[in-house]
């Protein structure tokens, strides 16, 4: 849930659904470039202000409307100063609604990582730190249980060796 959030995955609304969305439909982003950002759920016929957010820095990206059923799709472009990271794009009506989704900016190589054929850009290969996280939550419990097994197994071979002696 956290990675969708954090790249921005589309999400499917119901008019009506309550909470704003947006959405880049750019799987990346670059500074100075145009992207395309879509809204929904927002309120009907109202200018909506859009900025983004990173690294401490607030970024006005302009003021966009939305059509009757609070939905938009505007172009809009990055500031060219803007760091390479993830950064939050927010989109708030007067009323104080406000969407948001995260998206990275600038260069992404952990975009190849696991595409065949695919090489890292500096002849190393990138890894997916949420690759690693996963494997080590799931290792800790694997090596607790084989600890278990064992001393379970160990005690009964000392039992055994016991009763054998009597």
């Amino acid at each position: 849930m956290l990675l969708g959030a954090l790249f921005g995955s589309p999400s499917v609304h119901a008019h009506g659904a309550g909470e704003p969305s947006l959405l880049v439909h750019e799987a990346n982003i670059q500074q100075g470039q145009v992207f395309t950002l879509g809204g929904d759920d927002l309120d009907p016929d109202t200018a909506v202000a859009v900025r983004i957010s990173s690294f401490g820095e607030t970024h006005p990206l302009g003021v966009v409307n939305t059509d009757a059923e609070g939905h938009f799709v505007e172009k809009l472009r990055v500031p060219a100063g803007m760091r390479d990271g993830y950064a939050l794009i927010e989109a708030e009506t007067a009323s104080g609604l406000v969407g948001s989704t995260w998206v990275h900016v600038g260069a992404r190589p952990d975009l190849n990582v696991g595409l065949p054929g695919a090489a890292a850009t500096d002849g190393e290969a990138q890894m997916d730190l949420s690759v690693v996280l996963l494997g080590a939550l799931l290792a800790v419990p694997a090596g607790l249980l084989v600890y278990v097994i064992a001393r379970r197994s160990s005690r009964r071979q000392k039992g055994r060796s016991v009763e054998h002696d009597r």
